[in-house]
C-alpha cells in the first residue's frame, strides 16, 4: 500500500500550482512581462513559499537572464500583505548588502504587481556542489579543509549582516563559472517574511522535508540559528570525507516519516569517523560542528575558522577561495548543458538533454530521446511535446564559418592599431577555435579586443568560443557586439540564433536565422536551424519547407534528414520519416540517434519488431544512454512482453534514476504482472518527480493510476 502521509506531504511541499485557482499562473505566467520589463519564459521551481521563474531583462542589452521569485505568504490573514511588504523592504536592504559579495547572488529589483510580491535576483552561471560531492567519491582531507574555509568565510560575512541562510546543502552552493568562486543561493530569509508558525486558523505549517538531513534539531523545531548553518556545512564535510549521502550519514528516516524524525532526532554524535581517512583533530572539529546539542556546537563561523587554521597550520589570510582537485565524473560533465546549470532550482532537475514530457489524459506516456548533434548539444529548455524525437541544430562549428575566415584572411584580419602582433593574435585565436582550444582562443582574443574595441571579427570569434564552452550569456553579448560593428555578418546571425535557441528565446532565434538567410539565401545551416526553431514552436509544416530547402542546398547533411524524419513523423508521414532516418544512417552509419528515431517511427507505424531491431542497434552504439532502453521497454510493453519491458525499465532507472516517465511505465507493467506493491511504489515515485519538475498533468495521471489500483482507498 502507498503511504498516504507521503502523498500528502509531497503535495503540500512540491505543489507546483499552489495559486492556480486564484491566478492561473501555471498556465498564463509563461510569456508574461512583469513590471513592463521582465519577460518570463520558464517556471524553474515551485514550493509552498512561492514560485521561481526564469526571465529575460528586456531593459538591458542582450536581454540577460535573471531569476524572479514570487513571494507567497502562507498566512491567510488580511493583515499579512501589509506586514509582508514592511518586512520585505527591510529584508531587501539586507539582501542588497549581501549581494555586494561575489559569493551571494545580487538583488536586482523588487516590485509588486497584481497584489503579488516579486524579487529579482542575479542568475548564477555555474554548477552546484551536488555534482562534486557525490556518493561513492571520497575527497582528500586537504580538499575538505579548503571547502570548509571557503564556505565558513562566506558565513562569517552573511551572519555578520544578521542573515541565516537556513538551507545550506550541496544543491544550494554553486561554483560560479568561469571564476570557480563558490556562491550561496536559495536563501531562506524570505521564509521569515512569509511563514508564521501557524496560519490564521491555528493549523501548523507543514514541515519542510527538503534537505532535512542538513537541518539540526532546533531548526526542525522552527528556530534556525547561525549555528544551524554551521551544522549543515559540517554534514557536507562528512559527505565529502566518507562518500556517503547525507541521509545515510544522519540515518534519516524515510520522507513519509519526517514528522517522526522531527520529534525523535538522534541526540548523539553522528557515527562517521570509521568510514573516513581523517585526522583526529579535524574529526573533532567536524563533530563539534554537527553536534545536535546547540549549546555544545560552534556558535560562530569565525570560531570554526580559527580552529580550522590551527589544525592546518596556515596563515588564515592565505587560503584559496575555492577547493581544487575535487573528484569529478566524466558522466556528470560530458555534456555542455551540464556546464551551464541554472542556479536556484531546489528540486531535482531533468537529466541533461532530456525532453520534458507533458502527459495528457490517462494513458501511457510516449517515448523521449536525447538530442544529438555534430557539435555538443547546447543547454536547452525542455520541449513541451512529450512525444518528440531527437532534433538537431546545425552548427557550422569549425567548418564553413572558420574556413571562410581562413580563405578571406586579408578581409578579416584588419590591422589593429597597425600592430602586427595583434593580427597574429587574432589568427592564433581563430586557429585555437579550429582546434577546439576555446579557453586559449578567448585569452588571445581578449588581447585583440583590449587593443581594438571595434574589431568585429574578434568579438565574433570570441563569441563562438564562449558558445562552444556553454557560456551563452557572454556569447550573446559578444555576438551582439560583433553585429553592431558589422550588421551584415551572416555567420554571426547564425550563431546568435543558436545561442538564443539555447537560452529558450525561440523568437529571437528565428529572427536571427531570418536575417542570416536574407544575407545569404543559400545558407543551408540557417534553413536547417530555422526549421528546428519553427518545429519547436509547433509549426511543423513550415519546418518541413525549411528542411527541404536545407537538403536541396546540401544533400549530405545527415542531421537535416534526421530532423526532417522527426517532422514527417509528427505530420503522420511514417514512411517518409523512416526513409529520411534511413538516409541519415546511410550518410553516417554510426548515427545512433537516427536508429533510435527510426525505431520510434516504426513503433508509430506498428512495426514493433522493426522498432526493437533499431533500438537494439542504438543500444550497441550508445550502451550507457537510458533512452533506447526506455523506448525498447515501451515497445516490449506493446508486444505484451511485460517481464522484458520491466528489465529494460530497470536498466533505464539504473542509468538515470531521475527519469520521471520510466517509473510511470514500469508501474503499469508491474501491475500487469500482478506486482501491485511494486506498481504503487513506482507510481508514487513518478508522482513525486512530476511535481518536482512542475509537470502537473503528469502528476494527475500518476494519481489517477494510483487511485485506479487502490479502489476504495
Amino acid at each position: 500500500m502507498v503511504n498516504s502521509n507521503l502523498q500528502q506531504s509531497t503535495a503540500l511541499l512540491f505543489l507546483p500550482c499552489h495559486n492556480l485557482a486564484r491566478t492561473g499562473y501555471c498556465i498564463t505566467m509563461i510569456g508574461r512581462v512583469l513590471a513592463n520589463r521582465y519577460r518570463v519564459f520558464e517556471l524553474k521551481a515551485s514550493s509552498i513559499y512561492g514560485d521561481i521563474y526564469l526571465a529575460s531583462d528586456t531593459y538591458r542589452p542582450g536581454y540577460p537572464r535573471c531569476l524572479i521569485r514570487q513571494l507567497r505568504p502562507l498566512s491567510d490573514s488580511p493583515k499579512t500583505p501589509q506586514m509582508v511588504k514592511l518586512l520585505l523592504k527591510e529584508q531587501i536592504e539586507i539582501r542588497r548588502k549581501l549581494g555586494e559579495s561575489d559569493h551571494v547572488p545580487e538583488i536586482l529589483d523588487a516590485f509588486e504587481q497584481d497584489q503579488e510580491l516579486y524579487l529579482v535576483e542575479e542568475l548564477i552561471s555555474g554548477r552546484s556542489l551536488s555534482q562534486e560531492i557525490v556518493p561513492g567519491q571520497v575527497w582528500l582531507q586537504d580538499q575538505v579543509i579548503q571547502l570548509l574555509r571557503t564556505i565558513l568565510s562566506i558565513l562569517v560575512f552573511i551572519h555578520g549582516q544578521g542573515v541565516i541562510h537556513q538551507d545550506i546543502q550541496p544543491d544550494n552552493v554553486y561554483r560560479r563559472l568561469p571564476s570557480g568562486k563558490l556562491v550561496l543561493v536559495n536563501f531562506r530569509l524570505l521564509r521569515e517574511i512569509s511563514t508564521p508558525r501557524f496560519n490564521s486558523h491555528r493549523s501548523p505549517i507543514p514541515l519542510n522535508i527538503e534537505g532535512i538531513a542538513y537541518k539540526p534539531p532546533e531548526q526542525l523545531r522552527g528556530i534556525p540559528l547561525p549555528s544551524s548553518d554551521i551544522y549543515a556545512v559540517g554534514i557536507m564535510a562528512i559527505q565529502s570525507l566518507t562518500g556517503l549521502s547525507a541521509e545515510a550519514i544522519c540515518d534519516a528516516t524515510p520522507l513519509d516519516n519526517a514528522q517522526l524524525r522531527y520529534q525523535n532526532f538522534n541526540t548523539g554524535k553522528i557515527p562517521w569517523r570509521q568510514q573516513a581517512q581523517v585526522s583526529p583533530e579535524l574529526a573533532d572539529l567536524i563533530d563539534r560542528m554537527t553536534c545536535p546539542d546547540v549549546e555544545q556546537r560552534y556558535q560562530s563561523a569565525a570560531e570554526v575558522l580559527q580552529d580550522l587554521n590551527q589544525i592546518a597550520g596556515v596563515d588564515p589570510e592565505s587560503f584559496p577561495i575555492a577547493p581544487t582537485g575535487i573528484p569529478s565524473s566524466t558522466d556528470r560533465l560530458q555534456s555542455s548543458s551540464q556546464n551551464s546549470i541554472i542556479q536556484a532550482t531546489p528540486l531535482t532537475p531533468t537529466a541533461p538533454g532530456a525532453t520534458e514530457l507533458t502527459v495528457s489524459g490517462h494513458h501511457s506516456p510516449q517515448p523521449i530521446v536525447q538530442h544529438s548533434d555534430v557539435d555538443p548539444q547546447p543547454a536547452r529548455l525542455p520541449l513541451p511535446a512529450r512525444w518528440r524525437f531527437s532534433r538537431n541544430v546545425a552548427f557550422l562549428g569549425l567548418g564553413t564559418a572558420l574556413l571562410v575566415v581562413g580563405g578571406l584572411a586579408a578581409a578579416l584580419y584588419r590591422p589593429v592599431n597597425n600592430a602586427l602582433q595583434m593580427r597574429a593574435a587574432l589568427r592564433e585565436g581563430v586557429e585555437m577555435n579550429r582546434g577546439e582550444n576555446f579557453n586559449g582562443a578567448i585569452a588571445k582574443l581578449d588581447a585583440v579586443i583590449q587593443a581594438s574595441v571595434s574589431n568585429s571579427e574578434a568579438f565574433y570569434q570570441r563569441g563562438f568560443a564562449y558558445y562552444r564552452l556553454g557560456n551563452y550569456q557572454q556569447a550573446l553579448d559578444d555576438l551582439t557586439q560583433a553585429l553592431q560593428l558589422q550588421p551584415n555578418h551572416a555567420n554571426a546571425h547564425l550563431y546568435r540564433g543558436n545561442v538564443r535557441y539555447s537560452l529558450g528565446d525561440d523568437q529571437g532565434a528565428l529572427a536571427d536565422y531570418e536575417l542570416a538567410i536574407q544575407l545569404n539565401p543559400n545558407f543551408a545551416a540557417a534553413f536547417l536551424n530555422r526549421g528546428t526553431a519553427k518545429a519547436e514552436a509547433g509549426d511543423e509544416t513550415a519546418a518541413l519547407k525549411d528542411y527541404n530547402r536545407a537538403i536541396q542546398l546540401d544533400p549530405n547533411q545527415a542531421k537535416a534528414y534526421l530532423n526532417r524524419c522527426l517532422t514527417r513523423s509528427n505530420l503522420n508521414d511514417q514512411p517518409g520519416a523512416i526513409q529520411d532516418c534511413t538516409q541519415a544512417i546511410n550518410l553516417d552509419p554510426a548515427y545512433a540517434i537516427a536508429y533510435q528515431n527510426r525505431g520510434l517511427a516504426r513503433r508509430r507505424q506498428k512495426d514493433l519488431d522493426g522498432a526493437i531491431a533499431d533500438f537494439n542497434i542504438t543500444i550497441r552504439l550508445i550502451p550507457n544512454d537510458p533512452d533506447p532502453y526506455y523506448n525498447r521497454g515501451l515497445t516490449r510493453q506493446d508486444l505484451g512482453d511485460y517481464p522484458g519491458a520491466i528489465a529494460d525499465f530497470n536498466t533505464t532507472v539504473r542509468l538515470n534514476p531521475q527519469h520521471t516517465l520510466v517509473y510511470y511505465d514500469r508501474g503499469l507493467a508491474r501491475a500487469e504482472v500482478g506486482d501491485l506493491q511494486g506498481a504503487l511504489q513506482d507510481l508514487q515515485q513518478a508522482a513525486k518527480l512530476c511535481l518536482d519538475q512542475g509537470r502537473t498533468a503528469c502528476y494527475k495521471d500518476t494519481q489517477y493510476e494510483i487511485n485506479r489500483l487502490q479502489p476504495g482507498r
